[in-house]
């Protein structure tokens, strides 16, 4: 992986120790150190299971290592991998996986976890009972420095897509949202939504 400050016209490289789940890139607000996060996946030799971890690289440091997850977000799958950087806390959409029925296994809570920069914690915004039910299409993006979620469904069984557009209130202080507008999606798949949550 390499980290490219095009300000300044330098470059850093390093090794990324194995595959991993997902990645998320900020600076420290105190240290202004550069940080990556990565959550990756390793094999428990007990008893054969996926075990899910988490690493920091510091620039300053120049090495990896674990940090503590907490167990809600353990076991949790990072589908979309885009991540939103607010006031040194990283963003990212997670799914929460169960038993849909008695042979079904699916999406059964969609959240939204983050990763404090200076302490190096986790934790999980709160959505709405709109947006954390089982949905596979949402999307983040910032607001002047609000966190804005992006819900893609349809508006009626058969209908045409829609996209309401939720603002977490007071900035990153409270888990508050509120919806800022519905608007139609004339695109014909939902990465549509993707590129305009990107933009």
């Amino acid at each position: 992986m390499v980290l490219w400050n095009p300000s300044i016209r330098k470059s850093v490289g390093m090794p990324v120790p194995s595959a991993c789940d997902v990645h998320g890139f900020g600076v420290c607000p105190k240290t202004n150190d550069p940080k990556i996060v990565r959550i990756a996946f390793e094999l428990n030799q007990t008893n054969y299971s996926m075990d899910q971890y988490a690493e920091v690289f510091t620039l300053s440091s120049g090495v990896w290592r674990r940090v503590l997850m907490n167990s809600p977000i353990i076991s949790l799958d990072f589908p979309i991998g885009h991540h939103v950087v607010i006031g040194g806390v990283i963003y990212w959409v997670a799914h929460e996986y169960g038993q849909l029925s008695i042979n079904i296994k699916g999406v059964i809570r969609s959240r939204i976890i983050s990763f404090d920069l200076a302490s190096e914690e986790f934790g999980e915004v709160d959505l709405p009972d709109s947006l954390a039910g089982p949905n596979y299409h949402l999307r983040i993006s910032k607001l002047k420095e609000s966190l804005v979620v992006l819900n893609y469904r349809k508006r009626y069984p058969g209908d045409q897509r829609v996209c309401d557009a939720w603002m977490m209130e007071n900035g990153v202080s409270k888990y508050s949202f509120t919806k800022l507008f519905t608007f139609q999606d004339n695109s014909s798949n939902a990465s549509e939504v993707g590129r305009m949550a990107n933009r």
